[in-house]
């Protein structure tokens, strides 16, 4: 499920829909807003796009591919994937952005949603 981005995008619009504070780390992202909304993310300030201030989030969501190399969540309590990765490295890595020396937070949980009905995840996980 993860690997299709329309689920960030989903996910991010129910989040907000609920009161909360989330932004999507998505493919049609510029470079540069990625990097601004992570920095913000993990720094809890707001940055400027454009002519209007953009608030931090307190949710950010995103699928591996994207946020995998480059990006460190320093703020993060939580790491929700959505189904096993093809490659453990992926989720391994995946769990050291959250669980980086530079963690704001003492503890740091991670969850891996998984339909146990299909062949293809329990194929993953064992």
């Amino acid at each position: 499920m993860c690997s299709f981005s329309v689920v960030v995008h989903i996910l991010e619009h129910w989040l907000c829909n609920q009161g909360l504070n989330a932004k999507a780390v998505h493919s049609e992202l510029k470079g540069q807003n990625c990097d601004d909304l992570v920095y913000s993310f993990n720094s809890d300030e707001s940055f400027d796009e454009g002519d209007k201030a953009v608030e931090s989030s307190d949710i950010l969501i995103s699928t591996i591919d994207l946020l995998s190399t480059g990006f460190t969540c320093v703020r993060a309590w939580y790491l929700i994937l959505f189904g096993p990765e093809w490659l453990s490295s992926q989720e391994e890595q995946a769990i050291t952005h959250i669980q980086h020396i530079e963690q704001k937070n003492e503890w740091t949980f991670t969850y891996c949603l998984v339909c146990q009905n299909l062949d293809i995840e329990r194929a993953i996980i064992n």
